[in-house]
């Protein structure tokens, strides 16, 4: 308000109307106007308590009257034309078009858009990991299922082998009881379906009760620990990393992961039984398998190392993606009126870009690797084809024929088996990922059993703090340094301080959204960090500094437990001054709000959690953390008096967003830089010339 004495022109808005328009001066004469009584309003203090010190009372008010005056008969400068004057500011236009390399760059010390990305081979354990959530009965199941497709595909080329030689053994009158060509037909018949059979039973076993099974697992494995970890991890971990995590890997153990192990198994059963086919048309061939099996390793470690990490670089460069994103959505609405599309455009065309670049360079390395398979295969086809020559007179020539039948996709074969295994070492990373989030570090346990405290606890609400100190994470400064204070029962104390001075951090350590460092906060006698965190802040009610609603009815945002009646709600309603615009809603109590009160002001969203807790009547200890910074004057006013009524019995802690809210407490704690600086009532904190709150009333015009 005290600003308003500079600026052009003043809109005064009431009840969705313009109640007054003009120039400072001309508006600060009608004493019957909405401008007026706002600026009385704002300079308003609460009455003090009539124990209070008389001559105190008198001089504080004297104060005020003439700070009232003094404000009431400021006035601006003005042109030669009577119009005020102030300076001009203008605002920079927003960067359009193409931006510089160095604008898009992520800051690499950027602790919060880093990704953790693994090196080197995934571990043993982590297979274990993944295996144990798919059940190691359903796994050896699977096993013997594949080993049993493979032995059909062996079967049915030996039964191929079988009918040849029937057939030639019939031209050459060797064999008198040939069987029909009937029979030969309806029994190779009989072992394809048989194959068709064990593949689609192995795939819907696969994809419907291991990978099913392991996903759910490894879903709620990765879920509990990341609700239940404290802030910290919250602090450094964006909304990107999280989506990545449960979107792209989650989505990689449901469907690549098991067709990959599915195509692996099989692979191996088929390139053992065609090896194997190879050694029993020429035991010369046994000789090759070795050379051959250190050259495919080889090979194939040199593609695996490089296709691996392309995998696991490509996880992390999504996240950015989808944090930008994600932060693009919740402030459109600023970017569309700063004109700014353009820019956050290609920042995500940037982004996107680089998040492809390993998919380029993963397809490369394929397109290498089949190059390398082409020429092995050609030379192993040559020398089984020298060996088939040698051996033409061989009993096991028609062996043979299956082999160079088979051996012609050996290239394709090798290609998929190596392919398959690189996928498996990708797609692994993800449950990597995953197993990382299972093993988060959890807040402290919600209910402590066999816990004696009170039902009624806290009956009092005395808080004291004893050497307290805390902070945010593990290598950050203290935020609260040897706080050593008593807060009596039913008292009302006012915290203030500068920005940085730990205001909030008094709350986050009431309710354990921090742990301490170092000494102790008792409640009512009990040390907090004794009682589980469900126990502790189901006894507590606080009215948050950004307030969040849910995306469902306004009856189950303020009553989510169901334990009010409706006029219960609407009394909150009604002391939170709610009432009036809820009743003007077509659904009432049953409206649905968007997800965080989308469809709410700021200041309509911190009224709701101010009826929130009026329906909390039986709490003893209130926090309010600058709860009606976005209130107008006026009902802030209200609301104050409300909680004077609704909270008399209670222990309330206001942190000060304007001094005049927190003049009417009995004690105001004065924090700077995390430590007690000043503590005692507002009366004997006025007195001190020389002290911190005094200057700050100053400031605010409240002294």
């Amino acid at each position: 308000m005290s600003h308003l004495k500079d600026v052009d022109q003043i809109v005064v808005i009431k009840a969705g109307r313009i109640s007054q328009d003009g120039v400072y001066n001309d508006l600060i004469k009608d004493e019957q106007g909405d401008l007026y009584r706002l600026i009385q309003e704002s300079k308003v203090v609460a009455p003090k308590k009539k124990s209070e010190n008389d001559d105190n009372t008198a001089s504080s008010a004297a104060e005020d009257s003439s700070d009232d005056e003094a404000l009431l008969e400021a006035s601006t400068e003005v042109k030669a034309d009577g119009t005020p004057q102030r300076p001009s500011f203008k605002r920079g236009r927003s960067t359009k078009g193409r931006l510089e390399e160095d604008e898009l760059a992520i800051e690499d010390s950027n602790e919060i858009d880093k990704e953790i990305v693994g090196e080197g081979r995934v571990g043993w354990d982590v297979y274990k990991f993944y295996f144990a959530t798919s059940g190691a009965i359903g796994a050896m199941s699977f096993v013997v299922i594949a080993f049993t497709y493979v032995g059909i595909n062996i079967g049915i080329q030996l039964w191929l082998k079988r009918w040849g030689d029937s057939n030639s053994n019939q031209l050459s009158n060797l064999e008198t009881n040939a069987h029909s060509t009937q029979y030969w037909i309806l029994s190779y018949l009989a072992w394809v379906l048989s194959g068709a059979l064990i593949l689609t039973f192995a795939m819907i076993y696969s994809l419907n009760f291991m990978a099913r099974r392991a996903s759910k697992k490894l879903h709620i494995a990765a879920l509990g620990p990341m609700i239940r970890s404290p802030m910290s991890f919250f602090d450094v971990t964006s909304s990107g990393k999280i989506i990545n995590r449960f979107s792209h890997d989650i989505s990689e153990i449901d469907m690549s992961l098991p067709l990959t192990l599915l195509n692996g198994i099989f692979i191996i059963f088929m390139l053992m039984a065609m090896f194997g086919l190879c050694i029993a048309a020429s035991p010369y061939f046994a000789i090759m398998i070795p050379p051959l099996s250190y050259v495919y390793y080889q090979m194939g470690g040199f593609y695996l190392v490089s296709s691996r990490e392309l995998k696991r670089l490509d996880s992390s460069a999504r996240s950015p993606l989808y944090a930008h994103y994600a932060e693009t959505l919740a402030g459109l609405v600023t970017i569309r009126a700063f004109h700014d599309s353009d820019r956050f455009a290609v920042e995500a065309t940037k982004m996107l870009d680089h998040s492809q670049q390993t998919g380029y360079l993963a397809n490369a390395a394929t397109r290498w690797l089949q190059v390398v398979l082409e020429m092995i295969s050609v030379i192993i086809l040559t020398i089984v084809s020298v060996l088939a020559i040698a051996q033409r007179s061989s009993p096991t020539s028609g062996i043979f024929a299956i082999v160079l039948s088979q051996i012609g996709g050996l290239t394709g074969t090798m290609n998929r088996f190596l392919n398959t295994i690189c996928l498996l070492e990708t797609s692994i990373v993800s449950v990597e990922r995953i197993k990382e989030y299972s093993e988060l570090k959890s807040e402290a346990r919600d209910v402590i059993p066999d816990s004696k405290t009170d039902e009624a606890w806290p009956q009092q609400g005395k808080i004291q703090f004893s050497n307290y100190s805390t902070r945010y994470r593990d290598g950050l400064d203290l935020v609260l340094k040897d706080l050593d204070l008593t807060v009596s029962a039913g008292e009302r104390v006012g915290i203030v301080g500068r920005t940085g001075a730990g205001k909030s951090s008094i709350t986050l350590a009431l309710f354990r959204i921090v742990e301490a460092a170092a000494g102790k906060i008792f409640i009512d006698g009990i040390d907090i960090s004794t009682l589980g965190l469900k126990e502790l802040r189901s006894r507590l009610t606080i009215i948050p500094q950004d307030p969040f609603l849910f995306g469902d009815s306004i009856r189950l945002n303020l009553d989510p437990f169901g334990h009010h009646t409706d006029a219960e709600i609407w009394t909150a309603l009604e002391s939170a001054s709610l009432k009036s615009y809820i009743s003007t809603l077509s659904g009432g109590l049953s409206t649905t709000i968007e997800n965080g009160g989308e469809n709410m002001s700021l200041g309509q969203r911190q009224l709701m959690s101010l009826a929130r807790a009026m329906l909390a009547k039986n709490t003893h200890i209130l926090c309010l953390d600058e709860a009606t910074a976005a209130i107008d004057i006026e009902t802030d006013n209200a609301i104050q008096r409300a909680l004077r009524r609704e909270f008399s019995n209670c222990t309330v802690l206001t942190i000060a967003h304007r001094i005049n809210t927190i003049m009417d407490s009995d004690k105001i704690l004065v924090l700077d830089q995390g430590r007690v600086a000043e503590y005692d009532t507002p009366q004997a904190l006025l007195q001190k010339q020389d002290g911190l709150f005094h200057s700050l009333a100053v400031e605010s015009g409240n002294a």
